[in-house]
C-alpha cells in the first residue's frame, strides 16, 4: 500500500500478503503458527484473517490475509535504516550491486553502492534466513545460514560489513566456550541473544 492501513480490524501495516495455503489442505498451519506466537507473547507477530477471495467477479477460494513482517509500515518497530539511506541520498537510488566472493569461490555477501550513508549505521536491521537469498539486493552467508537483509533492502558496503560481522560473531558464540570468548574479549552467547525470545521461537518451531 502507498500508506499504512488497517484491514479487517487489524493494526495498520504497509505490506500485506494473501497466503493461499496451497500445500495445506487444512488451511490451518499458518494461522495456528501465528496464533501460537501471539499467545506466547512473541513481539511483531503478524495479525491475520481468513478471507474469501474474489477476482474480477470470480471466486478464487479461501486465503489468509496477513501482515507482512517488515519495517516499512509499522509491523516491526525498528528504526528504518532503508528510509534513512534514501533521505541521505536525497531520494536517489543505488548505482548498482557488488557481489563479494571468498577465496574458495563461495559466495560471501552482496551489497549496494550508494553515494553516501547516515553516520549511525547501528540499526535497525531486519534479517531473514532465506533459501532464495540470491534473488535479493542485499545478503550475506554465515557458516550455517543464508541471510537476506529485508531492511534496509539495499545495504551499503559498511552496513553489510557491520551487520554480517555481528551475526557471524553471534553464531560463533554458540560454538565456543564462554571462558574462551571472555579471555579474548568477545561477547558470550548470552550477550548476543535475547534468551526469552530465542527459547520461545525454538519451542514454537518444535511444535
Amino acid at each position: 500500500l502507498e500508506e499504512a492501513a488497517g484491514l479487517l480490524g487489524m493494526a495498520p501495516a504497509g505490506k500485506w500478503a494473501l497466503v493461499s495455503n496451497a500445500m495445506d489442505d487444512s488451511m490451518l498451519r499458518s494461522w495456528t503458527a501465528y496464533q501460537l506466537a501471539a499467545a506466547m507473547g512473541m513481539e511483531y507477530t503478524p495479525e491475520c484473517r481468513f478471507v474469501d477471495l474474489y477476482l474480477n467477479g470470480s471466486y478464487n477460494g479461501v486465503y489468509l490475509l496477513a501482515q507482512r513482517v517488515n519495517a516499512d509500515g509499522g509491523s516491526v518497530g525498528i528504526r528504518n535504516l532503508g528510509r534513512l539511506n534514501e533521505q541521505h541520498n536525497r531520494g536517489g537510488s543505488p548505482t548498482g550491486t557488488v557481489k563479494v566472493v571468498k577465496e574458495d569461490g563461495l559466495d560471501d555477501m552482496q551489497y549496494c553502492t550508494w553515494r553516501g550513508q547516515p553516520e549511525d549505521i547501528s540499526g535497525g536491521y531486519l534479517l531473514e534466513c532465506d533459501g532464495r537469498y540470491a534473488d535479493k539486493d542485499s545478503w550475506f552467508l554465515t557458516e550455517w545460514n543464508n541471510i537476506s537483509v529485508e531492511c534496509p533492502e539495499q545495504c551499503t558496503r559498511e552496513e553489510m560489513e557491520y551487520i554480517s560481522a555481528l551475526v557471524r560473531d553471534a553464531e560463533s558464540s554458540l560454538l565456543e566456550s564462554d571462558m574462551r570468548r571472555k579471555s579474548s574479549g568477545r561477547r558470550q552467547w548470552r550477550e548476543c541473544f535475547d534468551q526469552r525470545s530465542w527459547a520461545a521461537m525454538y519451542i514454537m518451531q518444535e511444535f
